[in-house]
């Protein structure tokens, strides 16, 4: 599916003529954002909602590792956490502190 987003500092972009866009005879439709190989572009280049999203989909990950951490020992949760939250596509510099509460 071919996807089209306005980059423009202009706040209302929408006014901008959607009919302007045609490529082989279809109109192309303007979008807020876009995702490109993951990475979600907004029309504004700020990348907010992109980072939104991998900060959601990494604090989902890590409660569901707090829910079953009491089921495995350290090198359990550490490889789950390592195979879950710290995928190889991320700079490894980028480690979140896992803090999982020993059990009473």
């Amino acid at each position: 599916m071919t996807q089209a987003v306005l980059i423009s500092r202009i706040q209302d972009a929408v006014s901008w003529d959607q009919n302007a866009i045609l490529l082989e005879g279809r109109r192309i439709h303007l979008q807020e954002s876009v995702s490109i190989l993951g990475v979600e572009f907004d029309s504004g280049l700020t990348y907010t909602s992109h980072v939104r999203k991998v900060a959601n989909d990494t604090a989902w990950k890590l409660s569901c590792i707090r829910r079953v951490a009491h089921l495995l020992d350290a090198q359990g949760v550490g490889t789950l956490y390592k195979s879950q939250v710290h995928s190889p596509t991320r700079p490894s510099h980028v480690l979140l502190p896992l803090v999982i509460p020993r059990p009473p």
